[in-house]
């Protein structure tokens, strides 16, 4: 290492720049984690004072991080279904806006029967379900992004937890698939 105008290495420090100086090698004492799968106790999850130190709080935490992932699952089956109701409504106005029109003399063999397909429309969604929707996609994306720091960890029992409420999340939530799946909804998942 080559010493800086103080004397000391470029880091400030005595001149050691080794990985375990930086909390990234296998020193857990220093604050760093693994970067393999382990089943460590006292490792911290997401917060400093959340911490794995007795196989309760383990298994307490792999409880929790389940019924999180099983939660997921269920937030996208909500959004989904509050898409393909708004596109139902959406479609079933267009309907009787046209067949309105027609009534007041169009000829009523020219007017469109059927649903609208996707492609042949834009539709508005309320307000209100629009600031609703929106807060369900914050709230998916955080309970997301809580899911992927926690298999961060790579602690074996959180990680196989968020798989099996995941899987859970996804068996009880899955078989209440909406027959007009809207690609918008499939678009929105993010992990």
């Amino acid at each position: 290492t080559v010493p800086t105008a103080d004397g000391h290495g470029p880091h400030g420090g005595g001149g050691s720049s080794s990985p375990a100086d930086h909390g990234s090698g296998g020193d857990h004492s220093s604050g760093g984690h693994t970067m393999f799968f382990n089943i460590d106790q006292g490792i911290s999850v997401l917060f400093e004072f959340w911490k794995l130190d007795s196989i309760g709080a383990t298994i307490g935490t792999a409880i929790g991080f389940a019924f999180l992932a099983a939660l997921y699952e269920g937030l996208k089956w909500i959004r989904e279904r509050m898409i393909a109701k708004s596109i139902q409504k959406a479609q079933k106005e267009a309907q009787l806006k046209e067949t309105n029109s027609n009534s007041n003399g169009g000829d009523v063999q020219f007017r469109k029967r059927g649903p609208i397909p996707e492609h042949e429309t834009t539709i508005r969604i309320p307000i209100v379900d629009h600031v609703l929707q929106t807060i369900l996609h914050m709230l998916q994306v955080l309970v997301s992004y809580f899911l992927m720091l926690a298999f961060m960890t790579y602690n074996v029992w959180i990680g196989l937890a968020i798989i099996v409420g995941s899987g859970l999340g996804y068996f009880i939530f899955g078989a209440f698939v909406s027959s007009s799946r809207s690609s918008v909804a499939r678009m929105s998942e993010h992990c």
